[in-house]
């Protein structure tokens, strides 16, 4: 959307609210002034706003099926300065990031701001390379953390049976199409139910971090040294440089900690969008980054020796065999299943916050179909056809791991270059 266009559809809201007389709310007003008029309820407070901006990140969930790229690139010390690194950089984006969407509070995030920021003549194509990256980043964010969640759930059970169960292709892309498609449900009903679900989420996510850090503490045979968790390199990319394969470790933080404006795609429907939303946004990066270094120091910590042998698993997932050498059987599968909900519930608000910014962007017509993807169910206030086409685009994109895992992975990288 071009200056002069966005400037007319103001006027032209404007002049309507005048017309009819109606008197708007502060944020509905606010909207307003920036080209738009109000469509969704707002249902969010100040504490599922943060909690929604926490459950982007998934903390142990997703450091869980993570921590397979810094323990592969560089062993202990990238697992550990990775994350350390990574997550202040991460953190200067998130608060900026933060800062701008308090002037601009709107589901259309980033690019929409572009419109502000950016010489006009170049408006238009920057809006449109940046609303596109951010969408595949967005749907194969989702759908990695589905395929994530599927793939750990499998391995769960697996590790639980002494491995006599081994999960094939077919078995993790069929649980990840039934995980995708109940996140198609849970966000097709009004926006006041999944508010209401993700208010409790933060209480439960931080603690079950805590409660895994002490267990893992208390539990745990025998820890590793400081020399081997702060200094030991390993590198087992394949790269004979060992910077440049330790660099991959940065993966693990950049997909925990990315999509820094997703929570802003929910704007709309927070109360007092332009204060509240920015402070979910930078408290629940500040959370994620703190906690989760934390909590990553605590795993290598605790993880035994044996890395070649981690990596080497059938499972394909350390994190799997290393809650069982430091908790035993019992405890592991506990905290395995508690990782899964948690990705579970990532996965929830990714397909939530990515069918906004979908609908946002169809909105000011940034996609092929615009009129009919720009819709709510009257029922429900739910972009329900944004949605489906979202369940309907990463379930075939989840069908990429009958013919090969390293394209399935690459969706995983795919995710953080976007965003």
């Amino acid at each position: 959307m071009s200056a002069k266009d966005l400037e007319a559809k103001t006027n032209v809201i404007s002049s309507a609210v005048s017309a009819t007389g109606v008197s708007l709310d502060s944020d509905a007003a606010e909207l307003a002034d920036l080209g738009y008029k109000q469509e969704f309820k707002r249902d969010y407070n100040l504490l599922s706003t943060y909690s929604f901006a926490l459950s982007i990140s998934g903390l142990m969930g997703t450091i869980s099926i993570t921590y397979l790229y810094p323990l592969w690139s560089g062993g202990p010390a990238a697992a550990v300065w990775c994350w350390f690194v990574g997550s202040i950089g991460c953190l200067c984006i998130a608060w900026s990031v933060a800062e701008i969407t308090s002037c601009f509070p709107t589901s259309g995030g980033m690019y929409y701001v572009i419109a502000h920021v950016v010489p006009k003549k170049h408006v238009p194509i920057v809006s449109w390379i940046d609303g596109w990256l951010y969408l595949t980043g967005a749907l194969t964010g989702a759908c990695s953390t589905d395929f994530g969640a599927a793939t750990l759930l499998l391995q769960t059970v697996s590790m639980y049976q002494d491995y006599a169960y081994v999960p094939t292709r077919g078995h993790i892309t069929a649980v990840a199409i039934l995980v995708i498609i109940t996140h198609g449900i849970i966000n097709s009903l009004p926006g006041s139910v999944l508010s209401s679900i993700t208010k409790y989420y933060c209480i439960v996510n931080i603690g079950s971090t805590i409660a895994l850090i002490v267990t893992l503490l208390v539990k745990c045979p025998k820890y590793n040294t400081r020399g081997f968790t702060f200094g030991e390199v390993i590198n087992s990319t394949g790269w004979s440089s060992e910077g440049w394969g330790f660099l991959f470790g940065f993966l693990n933080v950049s997909w925990v900690m990315t999509c820094y404006d997703a929570t802003s795609r929910m704007s709309e429907e927070t109360k007092n969008a332009s204060l509240q939303t920015p402070i979910a946004i930078a408290s629940a990066l500040t959370t994620t980054a703190v906690l989760g270094w934390v909590l990553v120091v605590v795993i290598t910590l605790c993880m035994g020796t044996d890395v070649a042998g981690y990596l080497a698993s059938s499972s394909g997932q350390p994190i799997v065999d290393i809650f069982l050498h430091a908790m035993g059987k019992q405890a592991a599968t506990a905290y395995l299943a508690l990782c899964f909900l948690i990705l579970w519930f990532c996965g929830a608000v990714a397909t939530c916050y990515t069918s906004r910014s979908l609908w946002s962007f169809a909105r000011d017509k940034g996609i092929p179909g615009s009129e009919f993807w720009h819709h709510l169910t009257a029922k429900t206030k739910a972009p329900t056809r944004c949605v489906w086409l979202i369940v309907t685009i990463n379930s075939l994109l989840t069908l990429i791991n009958l013919g090969s895992t390293v394209a399935m992975n690459a969706i995983f990288s795919a995710c953080a270059i976007c965003f």
